[in-house]
C-alpha cells in the first residue's frame, strides 16, 4: 500500500509498481502464490481475469524520481522481509531509496492507521465473492472508521461505476469492473504483487473476535461456548 499523502505523484507510484522484477518475486514466493499486476483474483473472478506476461522491467535511473528514502514498513517474517528487501533493489534502479522498516504485526497496525509510512505491506482479501465487497480498499465510502481505505484513495469515477454496477446483469457489470480495474491501476494506489495460495476454512463451532481490520485471526479461535479472548 502507498501513503498517498506523502506520494502523491502518480508517476513515482507507477514507476515503483512498473519496476518491481515479477520473475525475481516467484521465484521467492515459490509454491506459497503467483506473481500479478492485477487487482483481482482468478480464482475468484475467473471471468474478469487476463492473460499477463510477467516480464523483468528495465528503466534508466531517472533523476526525477529521486527523492529521501522512502520507508517501506513490513512485516518481520523471513519471506516478507525477503520481499521487502527486492522491492527495495529494484526501486532503487529508478532513482527511488527504500529504507526498509521491519516491525510486529501491531506496530504496522498502528503504523498504517496513523499513516507513518510511505509504503507498507498489506494483505487482504474478501470474505465471500463478490466485487463490490472485494473493492471497498478503494471506495471514498470506506474511509476509516467506516471501512477499510487505509490511505483514503479516493476517485469519484471508480465510486459512481461499482453503485453502478448494483442495477447491471452479470454480463455489463464484469464490463463496468474491468473499466474499474483499469482505473485503479492508472491511479496506482497499491502495488498489487501476488496472490497467496493459502486457504483456510472455519468450522462453524468455533468463535473468532473480530479484529480492527476487518479479519478474523484464526490463532484466537476459541469453542464456542467459551468466550473469545481480546
Amino acid at each position: 500500500m502507498l501513503n498517498l499523502a506523502s506520494l502523491p505523484d502518480k508517476k513515482v507510484r507507477s514507476a515503483i509498481s512498473a519496476v518491481v522484477d515479477r520473475n525475481g518475486l516467484q521465484t521467492l514466493l515459490g509454491l506459497q502464490g503467483n506473481v500479478t499486476t492485477d487487482i483481482y483474483p482468478p480464482a475468484l473472478f475467473p471471468k474478469l481475469s487476463r492473460r499477463q506476461e510477467i516480464s523483468e522491467q528495465r528503466h534508466d535511473d531517472d533523476k526525477s524520481l529521486r527523492t529521501t528514502p522512502l520507508r517501506l514498513v513490513a512485516f518481520e517474517d523471513v519471506l516478507s522481509r525477503a520481499i521487502a528487501e527486492q522491492v527495495a533493489r529494484d526501486a532503487r534502479r529508478v532513482g527511488l531509496p527504500i529504507e526498509i522498516q521491519s516491525v510486529p504485526f501491531p506496530v504496522l497496525v498502528d503504523r498504517l492507521n496513523k499513516g507513518d509510512y510511505d509504503l507498507l505491506q498489506l494483505y487482504w482479501g474478501p470474505f465471500y465473492a463478490d466485487l463490490r465487497h472485494f473493492l471497498a480498499p478503494f471506495l471514498s465510502k470506506s474511509f476509516p472508521p467506516s471501512g477499510n481505505n487505509f490511505n483514503r484513495y479516493r476517485n469519484p469515477a471508480v465510486d459512481l461505476l461499482v453503485d453502478a454496477s448494483q442495477a447491471l446483469a452479470d454480463h455489463d457489470a464484469d464490463c463496468l469492473f474491468s473499466s474499474v480495474r483499469d482505473m485503479i491501476l492508472r491511479d496506482a494506489p497499491i502495488i498489487p504483487l501476488y496472490f497467496g495460495n493459502l486457504v483456510r476454512a472455519s468450522n462453524g463451532t468455533f468463535a473468532m473476535p473480530l479484529h480492527p481490520l476487518g479479519y478474523r485471526p484464526y490463532k484466537l479461535a476459541v469453542p464456542i461456548n467459551e468466550k473469545p479472548k481480546g
